[in-house]
């Protein structure tokens, strides 16, 4: 990274949206009690998740600037194109005709596209701070990747509208406090021992 004192803010920035988002998903559909009016509550959450999509995938491109090296900047733009897509998607086109089982095989490939993202930029960062600690977030978006793909693929019948709010609310709140997390670090570490990274 160029400039961790300029990095730092977007991790946290973009920790505090999925802490955020993951409130928002699970208070609404754990609010609606009346069966006609669940479907009302996963349009919520899903118009929700779109927009965090949307809005997290401008933040790593935002980022990208600050990413002088090739790969890294390569795979948070390429993360960030195919977020975008996918937010835009939901809100347009998947709203229209989209299932449960979709969404669930939908946002399990996004999010094993974001651990890529995630991992290639880790590998970036803990040349410089000897730590795997940005690798955190990666591991967390493959775990949450491949469970809603299996959950997908195993037990589509069983799928309910309470169980998806509960499974984003939980990836949602450790991505973003890991990224909280990290943000904070970085802070931290900038001024003692890496003012500038190239």
């Amino acid at each position: 990274m160029k400039h961790f004192v300029h990095f730092w803010w977007i991790t946290i920035a973009r920790g505090v949206l999925a802490i955020l988002t993951s409130l928002t998903i699970v208070a609404v559909p754990d609010a609606v009690r009346a069966l006609f009016l669940q479907p009302l509550a996963v349009m919520y959450s899903v118009v929700a998740l779109a927009v965090y999509g949307i809005l997290d995938s401008t933040l790593v491109w935002i980022a990208s600037f600050n990413t002088d090296a090739l790969w890294p900047r390569i795979a948070q733009r390429f993360q960030s194109f195919l977020g975008i897509c996918s937010g835009t998607l939901l809100l347009t086109v998947l709203f229209e005709h989209m299932q449960l089982l979709w969404f669930f095989y939908l946002m399990g490939f996004q999010l094993l596209t974001i651990a890529t993202g995630e991992f290639v930029t880790a590998s970036h960062l803990s040349k410089h701070h000897h730590s795997t600690w940005a690798r955190l977030t990666g591991w967390l978006a493959v775990v949450g990747g491949l469970l809603l793909i299996i959950l997908a693929a195993s037990y589509a019948q069983s799928l309910t509208y309470r169980l998806i709010a509960w499974v984003l609310y939980f990836y949602l709140l450790a991505f973003g406090l890991l990224q909280c997390g990290i943000g904070a670090l970085m802070l931290y570490i900038t001024p003692r021992s890496h003012p500038e990274i190239s």
